[in-house]
């Protein structure tokens, strides 16, 4: 069996952890015997195989290389360009059940696999007085409304401000800028603007007992879904993807205060109200030690079934769609020489000597 995984596997992105993820199941499927290759999305050709799985990107030009082509889409970053593409590859594999209405209002063939985090694990003790914000290099993801609602709180809330948890907010400055704090909060709010090894990130994930992640849209969610494995209690914003992974669970929500079209890919942005983010947080400094211990042990609880539930449908999704595949070869598909018409050379007829080293050239080269 051969499988290539195209996309964008730059070490360190969302995308990356997909790739590790879908490798790591097909070769459990298949055996240690598949081969499976990773291609970058912008190559022209790639080696001849069995499935071609698209993560995220899709390159027409390479679908006649594979028996199946397969995509597995982000729809906040799937343009509304590429409609076509969705109906011309075999099957769209959806991560969230928003994405499969989105997928099927194209009238392409859609199939749930869900989707999984790489596990963080779950430390003894979590530090209910740190809190996450995990942006990277997601513009979706600002931290703006939750350093908006610390400033406001700072300014008409004296009292409750010193029990607000201390902030620490990764990412990227390069792609998502962030303002120069007032010295008020720079006690308060922590800048990682480094890029942070992954072991660091990790510890300081496992450390903080709050995630908030305000998302305006989301494709899944990893670093939700990697905070409810590392034990986290979760503010978020209400969109799709963060209802279906929470499974609805007593979450603090922050109201939704409009939404719009995306301008360009699929779904909608969602604007919170930063009035509700001041009501979570008074709920989260209010709650007892009891219920926020118990409600870590419930988010690692409901990460671990997630889990499971997606490597058991996604075992079955590839041996349905792999196990017994023929081998492919794209020669055997070309018509034979008989059935080729003949072919006619067609030159100038001013000066006609000139150019016929040329014409035969053509002709040789296409031989």
């Amino acid at each position: 069996m051969r499988v290539n995984i195209v996309g964008n596997h730059a070490k360190g992105t969302g995308l990356a952890q997909d790739t590790q993820i879908l490798h790591g199941l097909i070769a459990h499927v298949c055996g240690d015997d598949t081969q499976i290759r990773h291609i970058p999305h912008y190559y022209p050709q790639c080696p001849q195989v069995e499935m071609n799985v698209f993560i995220e990107v899709v390159n027409p030009s390479l679908f006649p290389y594979a028996a199946k082509n397969v995509w597995i889409p982000n729809p906040e970053w799937t343009p509304k360009t590429w409609e076509p593409y969705a109906r011309m590859v075999d099957e769209v594999w959806c991560k969230t059940h928003e994405a499969v209405k989105l997928f099927q209002s194209w009238n392409c063939t859609t199939r749930y696999i869900g989707w999984t985090s790489i596990d963080k694990t779950m430390p003894e003790a979590k530090n209910y007085h740190k809190a996450i914000v995990p942006v990277g290099k997601n513009i979706w993801r600002t931290p703006r409304p939750i350093i908006q609602t610390y400033m406001w709180i700072e300014r008409n809330a004296p009292a409750l401000y010193p029990l607000l948890p201390e902030l620490h907010i990764v990412h990227n400055p390069d792609i998502v800028p962030l303002p120069t704090l007032p010295p008020a909060l720079a006690q308060k709010i922590v800048f990682h603007s480094e890029v942070m090894p992954e072991a660091d990130y990790d510890a300081l994930l496992k450390e903080c007992g709050l995630c908030i992640c305000l998302s305006a849209t989301e494709g899944f969610g990893h670093a939700v879904n990697e905070a409810m494995s590392a034990g986290c209690v979760l503010l978020l914003s209400p969109i799709d993807p963060f209802l279906e992974i929470t499974k609805g669970k007593d979450v603090l929500w922050v109201s939704e205060l409009k939404r719009t079209p995306h301008p360009q890919c699929m779904g909608d942005l969602y604007d919170v109200e930063q009035r509700s983010i001041y009501e979570a947080l008074s709920a989260y400094v209010s709650s007892s030690p009891m219920w926020k211990t118990e409600y870590s042990q419930s988010m690692r609880t409901a990460y671990e079934t997630n889990h499971a539930a997606f490597v058991e449908r996604m075992t079955e999704t590839l041996k349905d769609t792999l196990v017994g595949l023929p081998e492919y070869s794209m020669e055997a598909g070309f018509p034979s020489e008989d059935a080729l018409p003949s072919v006619s050379v067609i030159t100038v007829t001013r000066d006609r000597r000139v150019f016929m080293p040329l014409a035969k050239y053509c002709l040789l080269a296409q031989g």
